[in-house]
């Protein structure tokens, strides 16, 4: 790494001044490098009406990771489980970039091109010399080169969360340098057993192990393959291959083979070194009346006694669009592997296609064949003279519907939809569960402010929200019941009346699930990276209590003087803002409640918010004040920003009850809160502002979390 910074002085300039430089300077440089004309204005920035935002045209389109696949095959090379599991994902709002396997010398940057599907796009990345990630592996120098080119990617992009999804052992010492300097979560799609092909080394074992050992999570197509890493204590799910069920449950024309002699025994997909081209020649020969076609490419496999028999079919590589229509032509589909560690390992995705099309299957007796064998949807068979006895059998005798029923069901369940649905889940759990506590009353615009800017902007992709409507009588609920569907794991918790900010909270997180429980006021709208930034914090180290956003809607050390002058700057400014600010965070004696994270563990051993507090005001502070007296820090992020409209819920309250409220809560604060002594002079940055009109020794505090 400092072979780079010292060849590249202007990049490591920017990244020191960029750490030492004072705040405004910070984001003028930063803009300056970035070749903006432009400052933010400074100065309180006035709002836009929240109100004038119509609440039923929320957009709903939810932010996810990036996903950098590390893959085995080129994309265009043949349609396989990579493009449908990334582009299930992409269709899902996944970020896919996909490397290209050719390396560009003598570059500097990760250069992203056109896209490859929806959502999907290529991704070039340089090294000191060519290479191809196939037959050479990159060196040390390389790595250094990589490395800092997806790191300066990542903040082009401004990309908060990635994972490494790696396909195969070659890319293992990249995919572990990311998790280990980047942070980048790391998982290893097993799709076959790689020391099993012709030409592995016992170096590909090697880094294979080491790219277990280094995962986050592994992924295994077959059973054989989840059992050697789950053994060793590495996690491990299952996730078998599966089948395009809108494209292979409808055939299209058969082509090219429509006039061949009956029956068709037919294949497709690659002919290499596992395809039993032997097996096949000795039935061709045997019953030379019968037509056997053989669609895919034949690297690898010695096919030129196939090719001299009439009534063998070589096609070569087809369409994939167009392989249903020429597979329902089959009267029995084969498929006959040759018995391989790399073949007993196999979880073929021709089955589920050829199932889906509810055809007659004779197939070599693999181990991920053997269970749907027993259930009677294909034939197993070994040698020539059982494969032509199973085949025969089929021919003899019409399929029951029932048995062809059942093959179509186990493929629709097998759909790469389902598979996608199974991928997602797992990687969602690389992160841990968030539960994000809001309590509304009235002021349904907020709520839907606040809402669609979770589902927007946070890329943290394991969160569940808990709503706990306080009796609102402006149709809140009834909206939050209508759009839940909207929302990763909303629940909506009804009170029947206002019974205050701390007892809504306390309600929501008694519901949660979360190992992390997040405070998040509805008078608020978060950015891009505000939940990621405050998880990476908590973890970092077990005596940090709660953690918290800057914001412009605070009087403590937490507020910033925003460069935005409405909503439609926000995300652009805030966006700057946090990757100049990144990795800061600082000591703070109190964090209002409008925004905060902290571990379950943590809320369990200091106790729930004192709902002696009524409505609102005071409670943050002395939340604040108990986790420190238990021996917890507390910190505020430059790398998190929420915007807090502030007060939304208090303004509404008339003078005289917004001031018997605030006094009634101060004595209760100053006398200590849970029948703790006071030690209002130790608590002076506290989180409730004055009362309104009057100025106080409690001026330069911060601002209350509100009860809506």
């Amino acid at each position: 790494m400092w072979r780079f910074r010292l060849l590249h002085p202007v990049d490591t300039l920017r990244d020191l001044a960029a750490k030492r430089l004072p705040v405004g300077l910070r984001m003028r440089l930063l803009q300056l490098l970035r070749g903006s004309t432009t400052c933010p204005a400074r100065g309180t920035a006035p709002e836009p009406a929240p109100a004038a935002r119509d609440a039923a045209g929320m957009e709903t389109v939810r932010a996810r990771p990036t996903i950098l696949c590390l893959p085995l095959i080129e994309w265009g090379l043949r349609r396989q489980r990579p493009q449908h599991l990334l582009e299930g994902l992409a269709s899902r709002g996944w970020k896919v970039l996909y490397a290209d396997l050719d390396l560009q010398p003598g570059a500097r940057d990760a250069v992203l091109s056109s896209p490859l599907a929806p959502g999907v796009r290529a991704l070039r990345l340089p090294s000191r010399r060519a290479r191809n990630l196939r037959e050479d592996l990159p060196g040390r120098e390389d790595l250094e080169v990589m490395v800092e080119a997806l790191r300066r990617l990542q903040e082009t992009e401004r990309l908060h969360e990635l994972v490494v999804l790696c396909h195969a052992p070659a890319w293992a010492p990249l995919a572990i340098a990311l998790k280990r300097t980047l942070g980048w979560k790391l998982v290893y799609d097993r799709m076959d057993l790689h020391s099993g092909f012709a030409g592995a080394t016992e170096e590909t074992a090697r880094l294979e192990r080491r790219l277990m050992e280094a995962c986050d999570l592994v992924v295994a197509t077959s059973t054989l393959l989840e059992q050697e890493p789950s053994r060793k204590g590495i996690p491990t799910v299952r996730i078998p291959n599966g089948c395009q069920w809108d494209l292979w449950s409808q055939a299209g024309p058969p082509g090219e083979i429509a006039g061949l002699p009956r029956p068709v025994i037919g294949y497709f997909g690659a002919i290499s070194g596992w395809f039993d081209a032997q097996l096949v020649l000795e039935l061709a020969l045997a019953r030379p009346t019968w037509s056997f076609v053989l669609a895919g490419s034949t690297w690898g496999a010695d096919t030129s006694r196939l090719q001299q028999l009439p009534n063998v079919h070589l096609l070569g590589e087809r369409p994939y669009k167009e392989l249903p229509g020429l597979a329902a032509a089959f009267d029995v589909g084969i498929i006959p592997f040759r018995r391989t560690p790399l073949t007993e390992a196999t979880d073929p995705v021709k089955l589920y296609e050829m199932l889906a099309l509810g055809l007659d299957v004779v197939a070599t007796p693999l181990p991920e064949l053997e269970p749907h064998a027993l259930e009677g949807l294909l034939a197993t068979a070994e040698g020539p003279d059982a494969f032509l006895g199973a085949i025969e059998n089929h021919l003899a005798r019409a399929t029951p519907e029932e048995t062809v029923l059942r093959r179509k069901e186990l493929a629709r369940s097998a759909s790469w939809d389902h598979r996608v649905d199974a991928l997602e889940s797992a990687l969602e759990g690389l992160w841990p569960l968030v539960s994000i506590g809001v309590v509304t009353h009235n002021r349904k615009e907020l709520t839907a402010l606040c809402l669609e800017s979770v589902l927007r902007s946070t890329e943290y992709p394991n969160f569940e929200i808990i709503v706990v409507d306080n009796g609102s009588t402006d149709g809140t609920l009834q909206w939050l019941q209508e759009r839940s569907g909207e929302f990763p794991g909303l629940r909506v918790i009804a009170s029947e009346t206002n019974e205050g900010f701390a007892a809504g909270c306390n309600r929501a997180f008694a519901e949660a699930r979360g190992e992390i429980l997040c405070f998040l006021n509805n008078d608020t709208v978060v950015t891009r990276g505000w939940l990621s930034a405050m998880v990476r914090t908590l973890e970092s180290s077990p005596t940090i209590g709660m953690v918290g956003p800057s914001t412009n809607g605070v009087a403590n050390a937490a507020r910033v003087e925003p460069g935005y002058t409405g909503l439609e700057d926000l995300d652009s400014w805030a966006s700057d803002f946090v990757w100049a600010h990144r990795d800061e965070s600082f000591a703070i004696p109190m964090l209002a409640l409008y925004c905060a994270a902290i571990r379950r563990e943590v809320w369990m051993q200091v106790g729930p918010l004192d709902e002696g507090y009524a409505t609102g005001m005071f409670e943050d502070d002395d939340f604040s004040r108990r986790l420190r007296k238990a021996g917890f820090e507390l910190r505020c992020l430059r790398g998190s920003w929420v915007h807090h409209w502030q007060q939304a819920s208090f303004g509404a309250l008339p003078s005289e009850e917004y001031l018997r409220i605030y006094e009634a809560n101060r004595r209760r604060y100053l006398s200590g809160g849970r029948g703790t002594a006071g030690d209002p002079e130790g608590d002076r940055d506290t989180g409730t502002p004055p009362p309104r009109g009057g100025a106080t020794a409690r001026e330069e505090h911060g601002a209350p979390a509100v009860p809506g």
